[in-house]
């Protein structure tokens, strides 16, 4: 930080300049086919990660069509749902969604590593958020987004702040490659644990009968009343816990809005269920609304915990059955019953 400091006063002693992003960078209009797109190079918001953890690939790669083309060192940001702050530097060339923006840089004034700093950044998602568009599923403001002014120092200040914060990068890489590793620890010990295979003094039974009925809102029923709804998306298949919810009332509540979820409820996605998008409701979601896209498994508690439910969903052995249980290739799925 020294070293930056004084850089600052030997290179930009009266601050840096400000410009607009579009001055510097430009909305990728170039396309690609989907003969040139694999599950490596395609980005879609679904493998785009939240939290600025960079991507994965892609497990439906599209087989069709013309996509937005990127380039190496391209920023790409997820633009759908801008607080989950997905955003990725491109490594080599592929092809993007319609929900990915591809930023590209026009100027020899800006580093790419720079640019991907400052748009990483909470202050450019908080500013992208206040000027999205839409409740239930916000969608960043493209002209918005140019507008954005940042912070132009010389490169060599730059290259000093990359260097500083490229620091920080690694060693956070390194605690989640050590919370992963924890993470496989706990996997196995669960699966162990879990594998009643052999015990022939334990009785085995559907999940559907330790399971007891639940309930859909009628909204025709309901008024000047706020819900909070749970959708797939809002379910974080790393933390298995809802990171966020939209407000909906009987004016506004989208059709797949309709199971009524209670305190210690599972909720397990059916839609491209290998995701694993599961939670437990917790008490700030007792009596809200959850899409027909989960499952709601409410257990007899006089026969199983709750908590149980939800360590037999995340094993090893029940993802094998939802694998070989769901239909679909583009958007496989499971039924409420295949789960129960």
């Amino acid at each position: 930080m020294s070293k930056l400091q004084s850089l600052m006063e030997k290179i930009s002693p009266n601050g840096v300049t400000y410009d607009a992003l579009g001055n510097i960078a430009r909305v990728s209009k170039d396309r690609i086919h989907s003969n040139d797109i694999n599950a490596n190079n395609y980005v879609g918001v679904d493998n785009l990660l939240p939290d600025k953890q960079g991507k994965i690939n892609s497990s439906y790669p599209p087989n069709s069509g013309n996509f937005t083309k990127y380039n190496e060192n391209d920023i790409l940001i997820g633009n759908i749902r801008p607080y989950l702050k997905k955003i990725w530097k491109a490594d080599g060339t592929g092809g993007a969604s319609g929900d990915v923006l591809v930023l590209r840089i026009t100027t020899q004034d800006i580093t790419p590593d720079y640019l991907y700093y400052v748009l990483s950044s909470d202050n450019f998602f908080s500013y992208n958020m206040r000027h999205a568009k839409g409740g239930k599923m916000p969608r960043g403001s493209k002209d918005a987004i140019l507008k954005y002014l940042l912070p132009i120092p010389p490169l060599p200040i730059q290259k000093e702040i990359v260097r500083i914060l490229d620091t920080f990068t690694e060693l956070r890489a390194e605690l989640r490659a050590e919370l992963r590793a924890r993470k496989t620890q706990y996997e196995y010990y669960r699966d162990l644990i879990m594998n009643l295979n052999n015990n022939t003094d334990i009785a085995w039974t559907s999940l559907g009968d330790v399971c007891i009925q639940t309930s859909n809102i009628n909204w025709k029923n309901v008024k000047n009343t706020e819900y909070q709804y749970i959708d797939l998306t809002s379910v974080d298949r790393y933390t298995h816990s809802i990171n966020n919810t939209s407000i909906i009332s009987n004016t506004n509540a989208p059709s797949r809005a309709q199971k009524i979820v209670y305190l210690n409820d599972i909720i397990f996605g059916t839609t491209r269920p290998t995701l694993k998008r599961y939670c437990v409701i917790t008490k700030n979601y007792d009596g809200q609304i959850c899409s027909t896209g989960f499952s709601v498994l409410r257990a007899n508690t006089k026969i199983i915990l709750p908590k149980f439910i939800y360590y037999v969903i995340g094993t090893t052995k029940f993802n094998d059955y939802i694998e070989q249980q769901q239909q679909g290739t583009a958007y496989p799925a499971i039924s409420d019953s295949e789960i129960k």
